[in-house]
């Protein structure tokens, strides 16, 4: 770990105690017989110093996080924990601290807690976590205050694992669905938004304004009934609905059989998505059910007036560093509708026009392996959706998600399709890195039909446009 700047402001827990990070933080890595790539990403030995908290001063192991979940003292679930954690060598109060990856975010857990609390005698303190996208800042769980002096720095030398939420393979092989008679189709001016801007918004009204309202219900309902199967509750109706493979807190990997109004969602926009590829659409085995409830201390009561906080720097692109990413089209539903007295409810935040940006597609590997640092892609724009609404983008178009300063949770639903003959052509994307709209035939047919309508239009209806005739001068 890595801190610019000789002192950072002080962690106040409830009990009065501070804790401070004085001084650098590094982090040292020792050999590994892993492959290089996650050599450099997961060294076996980490070395924390700087803090004035002395748990936190020592070396931290690296360990497969299915061991370190067998440890008797490990309490907390660890709900889409990745393959390596880190163990603390020394003990505080008969428990050791160990840092853990949920996502991509790398969290401060202490053996004997639930959640990711550090607890010392007279005071329980949210640390917090390092962002999933890159050397971002470090956030404070409680109060969601960002301390951008200290980062996240994996081997010592910058790597960043530049995860998301949202691009793991959500499977082939899901449930028939037809589509539905006179489903929603894309106009010309939204190819054209498409084109430029890398995503579009549309608004259908009629049933899929009710099929909307269903599937939130149902979002609703399975949210609860998790929360009872945590409590220990019998939810015997719930665990259909779960992949084993769910990405666990906020994202929820529903398996799309089971959720009927998800499904009939889908079949009203399967037209649009056919419209793009040209061909007939790979129905997913799942859908993710993003959940983002409110950000900060439960016990402030300014949060409404906060803007995004995250950096213009917290982008990623699908794929964990491969932008031939399996994704045809990703589609995002809202759900739910944002509350009118906020200025942030965690909206979908992209940077337009960068599913073309050569430079960015050029060097984003070595982005995500943290060799290079971030391509400066200027500011963010958040997608407001109201409930209801659809945002068509790019599988190319870099993103995040902003900060839900609000006091209602969103629930978002996002389909990454792709083309239904992409199981028996490996190779169907080979092209999207010279050629963004490759993988979208449709869109680029739409602009060529734009083209000649226009020349016919300039030329009279003929091939050629109108030659004027001059009189000679007698």
């Amino acid at each position: 770990f890595f801190a610019n700047g000789s002192s950072l402001p002080p962690i106040t827990g409830s009990g009065g105690r501070s804790f401070s990070f004085q001084r650098a933080v590094s982090c040292l890595a020792v050999g590994t017989a892993m492959g290089e790539a996650e050599d450099r990403l997961f060294p076996e030995t980490l070395k924390v110093q700087g803090a004035e908290e002395r748990a936190l001063n020592q070396k931290y192991k690296r360990v497969l996080a299915d061991e370190l979940k067998s440890f008797p003292k490990v309490l907390q679930k660890m709900r889409g924990c990745e393959r390596w954690a880190y163990l603390g060598e020394e003990e505080i109060e008969g428990c050791k601290p160990y840092l853990w990856q949920q996502n991509g975010e790398w969290k401060l857990s202490v053996m004997g807690e639930t959640s990711s609390l550090y607890v010392c005698p007279d005071v329980s303190i949210r640390f917090g976590r390092w962002s999933r996208h890159g050397l971002q800042d470090w956030m404070r769980y409680d109060t969601g205050e960002l301390f951008p002096d200290l980062k996240l720095i994996y081997g010592g030398d910058g790597i960043n694992t530049d995860g998301a939420d949202d691009e793991l393979d959500y499977g082939a092989g899901g449930p028939e669905i037809a589509i539905y008679p006179g489903g929603t189709l894309l106009s010309p001016s939204d190819m054209e938004e498409l084109y430029d801007k890398g995503y579009t918004v549309l608004a259908p009204t009629g049933a899929f304004g009710e099929a909307v309202r269903n599937a939130f219900r149902l979002s609703q309902m399975l949210v609860a009934g998790m929360a009872n199967m945590l409590l220990g509750h019998q939810n015997s109706w719930v665990e259909p609905y779960l992949d084993s493979s769910s990405l666990g807190c906020g994202n929820v990997r529903i398996k799309l059989a089971k959720a009927e109004p998800f499904q009939e969602i889908l079949s009203m926009l399967l037209p649009l998505v056919k419209q793009l590829l040209q061909e007939d659409v790979e129905i997913p085995n799942c859908v993710q059910l993003a959940i983002l409830p409110p950000d900060g201390d439960p016990a402030e009561k300014d949060y409404l007036g906060r803007a995004d906080s995250r950096g213009k720097f917290s982008y990623h692109v699908d794929g964990r560093g491969n932008l031939q990413n399996n994704i045809g089209v990703l589609l995002g539903i809202a759900l739910s509708a944002p509350p009118a007295d906020t200025k942030c409810w965690g909206a979908f935040t992209c940077h337009p026009a960068s599913h073309r940006n050569k430079e960015l597609h050029n060097q984003y590997t070595a982005q995500y392996l943290g060799v290079i640092p971030k391509l400066d892609l200027g500011e963010s724009v958040p997608v407001l959706l109201q409930q209801g609404e659809i945002m068509v983008a790019h599988p190319l178009l870099a993103h995040r998600r902003s900060q839900n300063w609000s006091g209602n949770t969103r629930y978002n639903l996002y389909f990454r399709l792709r083309p239904k003959s992409a199981a028996q052509n490996p190779g169907w994307q080979d092209r999207v890195l010279d050629d963004p709209f490759s993988i979208w035939p449709g869109l680029t047919w739409s602009k060529q039909s734009q083209r000649g309508e226009a020349g016919k239009r300039a030329s009279g209806g003929r091939g050629q446009p109108k030659r004027k005739l001059r009189r000679r001068k007698k």
